[in-house]
């Protein structure tokens, strides 16, 4: 059997360990919400997309625990979305690059970035998933993580 706790690659740290909630993200290509005390699953989101890369949540310090957060995801497979945890973690935001995704953040409600394996910068507006609003080579390699000081 599988052990997912074993395969857990990264963990939110957008969130506030008062409230008991943690948002993983695994090899295995599924993003889970736990409770820290009792160490239970409180719901699987499955973007379908290879290994979670990076995790992103966005919301106030109590949203994983109002079930009103939105989780976002850069994968393996260069697809970086954006799940709505109140809506049986239905997905509200998905655009698929042509290369793997290492990192992703927010910079404000309606603007994304992600970062590439091979070094590119991808801004995106979420009210229109068809086109990047900007997509800039910064280096040759990886971008593992992506800060803004907007959120």
């Amino acid at each position: 059997e599988y052990d997912y706790l074993e395969s857990v690659e990264n963990l939110s740290s957008g969130i506030n360990a008062e409230y008991g909630h943690v948002v993983s993200g695994s090899l295995d290509g599924t993003i889970k919400v736990w409770v820290c005390g009792t160490q239970q699953c409180l719901s699987t989101i499955s973007p379908q997309a290879g290994a979670i890369n990076q995790l992103h949540v966005i919301g106030d310090q109590q949203a994983v625990s109002d079930s009103s957060a939105l989780i976002l995801s850069a994968t393996e497979r260069g697809l970086l979305s954006l799940h709505n945890t109140s809506q049986s973690s239905s997905c509200v935001f998905s655009y698929q690059h042509s290369e793997e995704l290492t990192a992703c953040n927010a910079v404000n409600q309606n603007t994304l970035v992600a970062g590439s394996i091979k070094g590119d910068l991808i801004t995106l507006d979420v009210r229109n998933s068809s086109q990047p609003i900007s997509c800039y080579k910064r280096s040759n390699y990886a971008i593992s993580s992506i800060a803004t000081d907007c959120n």
